[in-house]
Order: C-alpha cells, then sequence, then structure tokens
C-alpha cells in the first residue's frame, strides 16, 4: 500500500467496507462481471491508459482488466 497515492487507497478501502470485501471487478471486453452492466466508450479508454482508476458506473466498482 506505500506504493499506491493516499485517495486511491482510500478509495479502494472505503469499496471495501461499502461492498463487504469486494471492491475489485473484472471486466470481460466491456462489460463488468459484478454486475454486468456495459462500461461507456471513455471509461474503456482511461482503462486502456492505465493513468486513473475507472469504476463501473452501475455498482462503483474499481473495474481491473481480465
Amino acid at each position: 500500500s506505500k506504493d499506491v497515492d493516499a485517495v486511491s487507497l482510500r478509495l479502494y478501502e472505503r469499496l471495501l467496507e461499502a461492498r463487504q470485501g469486494d471492491a475489485l471487478a473484472e471486466l470481460d471486453g466491456k462489460v463488468c462481471q459484478s454486475c454486468f452492466m456495459e462500461l461507456r466508450p471513455n471509461q474503456l479508454v482511461q482503462l486502456a491508459q492505465g493513468r486513473t482508476l475507472v469504476q463501473c458506473p452501475n455498482c462503483d466498482r474499481i473495474v481491473v482488466p481480465r
């Protein structure tokens, strides 16, 4: 956790608590595997760039590529 910026770490910890330990969601193609909603094109671009954390617009989990 020392290599992660404070804002990202707080977001992760908040989601862990809110989602009962399930803060991350795998992405299969364009679809969040926690709630099965399709991410928006701009979110897919942000995820591909890897500069910022991307959250699912429906379940708010942090999306990670499969």
